[in-house]
């Protein structure tokens, strides 16, 4: 440190002009000293004075201060008593001017000698650094084209010591052939000053292998601008090459796996929630545009979409999945409602966990969004379907209980007859003909039962066959009145016909089996003494037939069910009956593009109704 110190003491060189000033003043303070001490120096004043010289020469800055100093010194000393003859005044003079050369010259060789033994200090720490870095050192001296390097510089380019000519070529040789051509060019843009000396480039060993250089150089000049040196620093960036491409591959597979993944994804840095990464599809289960969900973005602080728990219960955003996993490291895997910006609810499968660095600290948060709303909603129409299938296994269950009553029924009436007639034909007696009308009244009970179930699987089957014909409904329904009369005659039935043309192409068949199931209905289902009022009506597209009872009228819940197969009314534990004739009713209005109805209350009676449209366009199915 004392030697650094000394040469910057040393390297202060002053101008001329300073150097004089500087001469004077110190000559000035060395004859104030030589007064001060003349009793003590009498016999020798030119010692201070001379010390003033050498005082001058070597804090004054050089030659010009010290001559300065003799000159001036010189003058004071024809001043002084006994000196007046002038020989040693001349004397001081010279002995001083020549003193001050010397001085001079012994204060530049220390000064020369202090500034190189520093410069090898900061060379050596230099070096050192350049070692510890792993940094090559070169400098070319342009003028003699001599090119010097140090031994990592050697080992960049694969060569020894004894190999190493020193030129320029040394370098352009060991440049790969396919960047040559661009090392030259950045070498002379920066000699001439175009563009400083940073340059990436490959250099190819003599045993064939390759490595890549990073380079760096700073271009000395003259004060014409001509270029002198050029000094530098290499750095093998191979490695780091190639474990940038190694990442960059890595990024670019991972980027396409998640950008062409199916499941959404997004990705927040650690604290502060910025979202980093969201893939398409996540942007899709956000609302699909890429302005609900971006890049940069606090989730902390983001609206533009809400999430709610499956029953609805917002979701503050600090407890977010993405959020508690930045903020707690918390893993999760959650059921969440999204609520897009247009109002459309998704049901998501978030699968949440944070990403730790080494030291186990959080670094980002990862979500894994699915949209499962489809999903949800096949296991919700799986859900309906099984507890469909429920309600038709207890249908078909309560059915074949009814059916194997309501067939039990006629047939055991039957065989109980047949056995009283045989009985009597066996005795010889004569049986009663009422014994045969009442077998037959449960034969054709029976029959019909069997009619309504292969009915029912026609339609099920979609084979239930049209006979169309032109009708007149007006006719059909006044037949089916007599029937219905005849059979219960102290029952008040009216109809009341279209005024206007009834006639329709309908299976007439099939509509009758509708009327007078519809009727027997009303029969069964109302007080005896009660009147049941039939009306046909002509509308504009359609004829209207409708049927009114005065009976106990139908819930809501049974006016949903009444339709369908195995459903009875209200009066079905008093009443005999399969449930499937209204069931089929509706299949065949169906059949024939109309619609069926009821309009009831509970103590108000039921109104059941059908409609046919005039132009009729029909259904006709089968094998």
């Amino acid at each position: 440190m004392t030697q650094i110190n000394l040469a910057q003491q040393l390297a202060k060189s002053r101008r001329p002009l300073s150097q004089v000033f500087w001469g004077i003043g110190i000559s000035a303070l060395a004859i104030v000293i030589e007064t001060l001490l003349w009793e003590w120096v009498i016999h020798s004043p030119f010692l201070i004075l001379s010390f003033g010289v050498v005082l001058s020469c070597f804090y004054g800055g050089g030659l010009f201060a010290g001559v300065a100093a003799t000159f001036f010194l010189t003058l004071y000393s024809f001043s002084l008593p006994n000196f007046i003859h002038g020989i040693p005044q001349v004397i001081f003079f010279i002995i001083d001017v020549w003193g001050s050369f010397l001085l001079h010259n012994y204060r530049m060789k220390i000064r020369r000698l202090a500034i190189a033994e520093v410069r090898a200090e900061e060379d050596h720490r230099l070096r050192f650094a350049a070692a510890a870095a792993k940094l090559g050192i070169w400098e070319w001296d342009i003028e003699k084209d001599f090119l010097t390097w140090d031994e990592q510089m050697l080992a960049f380019y694969g060569i020894d010591r004894e190999s190493f000519s020193g030129q320029v070529a040394a370098w352009q040789n060991g440049v790969h052939p396919d960047d040559v051509n661009r090392a030259n060019e950045a070498l002379e843009r920066a000699l001439k000053g175009e563009q400083s000396f940073d340059l990436e480039f490959r250099v190819l060993h003599p045993d064939g292998q390759t490595r890549t250089i990073k380079a760096n150089g700073l271009v000395i000049r003259d004060a014409s601008g001509k270029a002198l040196k050029m000094f530098g620093l290499n750095r093998d960036v191979t490695e780091e090459k190639r474990t940038l491409q190694q990442i960059f591959e890595l990024k670019a597979y991972f980027e396409a796996a998640l950008l062409q993944s199916e499941a959404g994804i997004v990705v927040a840095d650690a604290p502060d929630g910025l979202i980093r990464f969201a893939n398409s599809a996540a942007l899709r289960v956000a609302g699909g545009e890429e302005s609900v969900l971006v890049k940069n973005v606090d989730i902390n602080r983001y609206g533009r979409w809400r999430i709610t728990e499956l029953d609805g219960t917002p979701i503050p955003n600090q407890d977010l999945p993405l959020a508690r996993a930045i903020r707690l490291g918390e893993s999760s895997s959650r059921e969440l409602i999204m609520v897009r910006p247009n109002g459309e609810k998704r049901v998501v499968l978030s699968k949440t966990a944070p990403i730790r660095r080494e030291d186990g600290s959080t670094m980002s948060g990862i979500s894994v969004l699915m949209d499962i709303t489809e999903q949800q909603k096949l296991m919700e129409d799986l859900k309906l379907a099984r507890e469909a299938a429920e309600v038709a296994m207890r249908a078909k269950a309560k059915f074949l209980d009814i059916a194997a009553h309501e067939l039990r029924t006629p047939v055991t009436a039957v065989s109980l007859l047949a056995q009283l007639i045989q009985r009597q034909i066996q005795k010889g007696e004569s049986f009663e003909p009422s014994m045969l009308d009442r077998m037959r009244i449960q034969l054709d009970r029976l029959s019909r039962l069997v009619v309504d179930l292969l009915e029912v699987s026609k339609l099920d089957r979609g084979a239930l066959e049209l006979r169309p014909e032109i009708t007149n409904l007006n006719n059909l329904i006044s037949d089916c009145q007599t029937t219905f009369q005849f059979q219960f005659p102290h029952r008040a039935i009216t109809f009341t016909p279209s005024k206007e043309s009834a006639e329709l192409m309908i299976d007439p068949v099939k509509i009758y089996e509708v009327v007078s199931n519809l009727l027997d209905n009303a029969i069964k289902y109302s007080p005896e003494n009660s009147p049941i009022e039939m009306v046909l009506e002509n509308k504009s597209d359609t004829i209207r037939f409708s049927i009114r009872d005065h009976g106990p009228g139908l819930s809501e819940e049974s006016k949903r069910k009444l339709f369908t197969a195995f459903e009875r009314g209200a009066a079905d534990e008093k009443t005999s009956g399969l449930g499937l004739g209204l069931f089929i009713c509706r299949g065949i209005i169906g059949l024939h593009k109309g619609l069926i109805g009821v309009s009831s209350s509970k103590g108000n009676g039921s109104t059941f109704y059908f409609d046919l449209p005039k132009e009729q366009v029909y259904e006709r199915t089968g094998s």
